[in-house]
């Protein structure tokens, strides 16, 4: 079945491809993709160590599938030859972090780094500015309705494979050794916000549709207790994040309009928490109803823990280890993914399989050093108070449609997840979260030219 399953993911992978020669499905076959394709294909890029020592699931693919279809989409976009100048002073900046990032690993591989970890560490940073061009390119022919759509299939493919794998004990495809634990769990919670915002847009519209109101719930219900079955804690917190930043951007409607939505969501949260204790295997990051009560799985067992510490405990010494690389190398860094074999050099006694100190943010520095940081923060922060500041605007005129009230809700737990892991140099779901910041710049922006209509309505592209 592993063969069987490898070669749906390239069936995936094609037809994602050649669905984004079309300008408007380009961000959607992206968003599609991200969820849907993940490990099913990688097995088919070239290979890196994370570390010198022989340690199962401990490499990654230098380069992924999603790399190949957003340099693609790059060329695509290229060819249509875009109008980018309301997006010249964010492009700027990303370009920099790139160009920062590259030298960086350029001088590490020219220092004896592996190459393929300077490669890899290049795509890190290029993917940013590559996805802002591709939906500053396309952003006058994609609509939210197809961005959206795609989201959930994603998620619904990604949850039927994580049953699957779990069921059919073929474990190493799922989570840990697939997706990455925490980036799962960071990418299924914002996809929920995405959706359930979507649904809710289309009960508001039809004042019918109750049922939408319904599969908002199921929907987000259905993504937390994937992310909780990974054994992500904070899965639950940045949702209550989300919901909070979503209040807060309702300005303009009625209590109750903004009453049952979130009474929706927090009954989906209790329900999924409730399974979550009940159904979840001790020690274990698989769901307990599948494998057999009481059951769990070494191989989705988090690799990142010390056993007997707590995760703070331990996520405080990585990341002293790494204000200590970056305080010994602050200009540079010690090349791209190479905290763990500096950590490991430094204090031999932690275990191997740390790929990474938890913190985003101090991996720049430590990895790649400060002036790349204060770039990347610069970018971060840059595009955070654009897109917030602009809703926010916006809301002083009238009330804003849920999708886009979801979309930039998502982006709002993005930098809190990443003070306690690294999403971002995640291979295979590092690019998600970019990729919902920059569809929520492009409908913010937007959001003055259709103030007749709604987001969602069939006149908005």
């Amino acid at each position: 079945m592993t063969e069987a399953i490898l070669l749906v993911g390239v069936a995936l992978a094609i037809a994602t491809a050649v669905a984004m020669v079309r300008p408007g499905w380009r961000i959607p076959a992206l968003a599609f993709g991200l969820f849907a394709i993940p490990g099913n294909v990688d097995d088919l890029m070239p290979q890196m160590t994370l570390d010198p020592h022989a340690i199962a699931f401990n490499t990654a693919p230098a380069v992924s599938f999603v790399d190949v279809l957003i340099l693609l989409a790059v060329v695509l976009t290229m060819r249509d030859r875009p109008d980018v100048r309301g997006w010249s002073r964010i492009m700027a900046i990303a370009v920099v972090v790139a160009v920062a990032a590259t030298a960086t690993s350029i001088v590490a591989a020219w220092n004896g780094v592996e190459p393929l970890a300077a490669v890899r560490g290049i795509a890190v940073f290029a993917r940013i500015s590559a996805l802002l061009f591709i939906a500053a390119g396309t952003a006058g022919s994609w609509r939210v309705d197809d961005l959206c759509r795609a989201v959930g299939v994603g998620v619904v493919a990604l949850l039927a494979n994580g049953v699957y794998t779990t069921a059919s004990s073929d474990l190493p495809r799922f989570t840990a050794a697939t997706f990455g634990r925490n980036s799962l769990a960071f990418a299924l919670v914002a996809a929920a916000v995405v959706v359930a915002g979507f649904c809710f847009e289309r009960w508001w519209r039809s004042g019918r549709a109750r049922a939408d109101a319904l599969a908002a719930a199921l929907v987000a219900g259905a993504a937390l207790l994937g992310a909780l079955a990974t054994g992500t804690r904070m899965a639950l917190v940045l949702f209550g994040l989300a919901i909070v930043v979503a209040i807060l951007h309702a300005r303009g409607r009625s209590l109750r309009a903004v009453t049952k939505p979130v009474a929706f969501t927090a009954l989906a949260v209790m329900l999924v928490a409730a399974a979550a204790v009940v159904g979840t295997a001790g020690g274990s990051r698989t769901l307990s109803f599948l494998t057999g009560a009481g059951t769990g799985s070494g191989s989705l067992l988090d690799p990142n823990v010390i056993p007997g510490d707590p995760e703070v405990q331990s996520r405080t010494e990585f990341w002293s280890l790494a204000v200590r690389m970056t305080t010994d190398s602050p200009l540079a860094g010690v090349g791209p993914f190479q905290w763990n074999v500096e950590r490991y050099a430094i204090s031999p006694e932690t275990p191997v399989v740390v790929a990474d100190p938890h913190n985003a943010y101090l991996q720049i520095g430590a990895e790649f050093g400060l002036i790349v940081l204060v770039a990347y923060v610069a970018l971060l922060v840059t595009l955070q108070l654009t897109i917030h500041w602009r809703l926010w605007r916006w809301t002083r005129h009238g009330p804003a449609p849920w999708t886009v009230i979801g979309m930039v809700a998502a982006t709002a737990i993005y930098p809190f997840a990443e003070v306690t892991n690294s999403h971002l140099f995640n291979v295979r779901m590092g690019a998600f979260c970019w990729l919902v910041m920059a569809s929520a710049f492009v409908l913010v922006g937007r959001l003055d030219d259709h103030r007749e209509g709604s987001a969602l309505d069939d006149r908005t592209p």
